[in-house]
Formats: structure tokens, C-alpha cells, sequence
């Protein structure tokens, strides 16, 4: 455990520019997602706020299927997950990470941001407690997962031009544990969204 928590730190330390650099996507991806909601034409809105209406009606009126939701949800972020390790061991898969981190980040502010424009108050309550919760799990772990690939692929380009199979084998095998590892978040994410955030919506309607 020792070992496992020093390894982390070091990790953290030696990769600080590159969790700057995800976290920054992100937060574009954010922002971008709020922005889009003033652009939206009248017609547009009106038909995402029919949607959401309906989906907040059976909510409220309909069962909760707390297994379904977990499954749904940690399914989805492993996904995620394996195409961020995927595009990390290809080397060239930096960019297409990044887009996801961007993407991430557009629905999050667009969800948001449209919730608070068209519910008001009752949107912001709505936001925080049933998006806020499992992402403060979820979002952690996509810009760990991300910075990871991201690092992993740049350290690869260090190693095969030093020519050092060794420690690239090393590399890879730790890189795909602390991808392993970093499963938790979406693990934790996906027990909040399914188990708490269901019934604080319920709450707030």
C-alpha cells in the first residue's frame, strides 16, 4: 500500500503540466456546453424542454431501477475508459483523448447550463444534486485516466528512441494498472448515480 500511494504522488508530480493541460480541456468543454445554450433557436429549446419535462414526469411516476442504472453507468465509463487506454497504447491517440476530455466537459455545461436557463432555481438544485454527486467521483477519474494515456504515450516516444524495451515493458504494465486502479472512481461514481442521485431528483420534484 506503501508503495502503491508513493508510486500515485510520483505519478502526480512528474505529470502536473499534463493534468493542467486535461483539466483546461475540460473546463473549455464546460464552458462551451453553457455557451451553446444561448445559441440555441427558439424551436430547439422548446423541444429539449418538452423532453426533459417528460423525463422529469416519469421519474417521478415510474420505479427506479437501481441495478439497471448502475450497470448503465459504470458499463459507460468503462467504455470510456477503454478507449482512452486503447488510444494510449496507439501513441497517436493524444488528440482523439483530448476530444474526449472536450466532449466530457460539453455535455456536463450543456446539461447544466440548460437546466439552470429554462428551470431556474429549481434547475440549479436539480443540477447540483443529481450531477454534481457522481461526478465529483467521474470527472476525477476521466482526467486521471486521460492524463494517464497522455503521459503513457509521450513516455513511449522517450523510450523507443533510447531503445529501452525493458523499462517500456515496465511502463505499459504499470500504466494499464493504474488505469485498473483508477476504475474505482467510476465504480463509486456509478453506485452515487444509481443508489443517491434517483431519489434526491425524486426530492427536488
Amino acid at each position: 500500500m506503501f508503495n502503491l500511494k508513493s508510486g500515485f504522488i510520483k505519478h502526480f508530480k512528474n505529470n502536473l503540466f499534463i493534468y493542467f493541460l486535461v483539466t483546461v480541456i475540460l473546463m473549455i468543454g464546460i464552458s462551451a456546453g453553457v455557451i451553446t445554450i444561448k445559441i440555441l433557436s427558439e424551436s430547439q429549446r422548446g423541444e429539449l424542454h418538452s423532453f426533459i419535462s417528460n423525463f422529469f414526469s416519469n421519474i417521478d411516476s415510474q420505479k427506479i431501477d437501481n441495478v439497471s442504472l448502475l450497470k448503465y453507468s459504470i458499463f459507460n465509463n468503462l467504455k470510456t475508459t477503454l478507449v482512452i487506454w486503447i488510444l494510449g497504447l496507439i501513441i497517436l491517440g493524444v488528440p482523439i483523448t483530448l476530444g474526449i476530455v472536450l466532449f466530457r466537459g460539453f455535455t456536463i455545461g450543456f446539461t447544466i447550463g440548460f437546466m439552470i436557463n429554462d428551470f431556474g432555481f429549481k434547475g440549479l438544485m436539480l443540477a447540483l444534486l443529481t450531477l454534481i454527486p457522481q461526478n465529483i467521483f467521474i470527472i476525477p477519474g476521466i482526467i486521471i485516466i486521460s492524463s494517464s494515456s497522455i503521459s503513457y504515450s509521450i513516455n513511449f516516444i522517450k523510450r523507443r528512441k533510447k531503445n529501452k524495451k525493458e523499462s517500456l515493458f515496465k511502463e505499459t504494465f504499470g500504466f494499464s494498472f493504474f488505469i485498473l486502479i483508477t476504475c474505482l472512481c467510476f465504480i463509486i461514481g456509478g453506485i452515487v448515480e444509481a443508489y443517491i442521485t434517483p431519489y434526491l431528483m425524486k426530492i427536488i420534484l
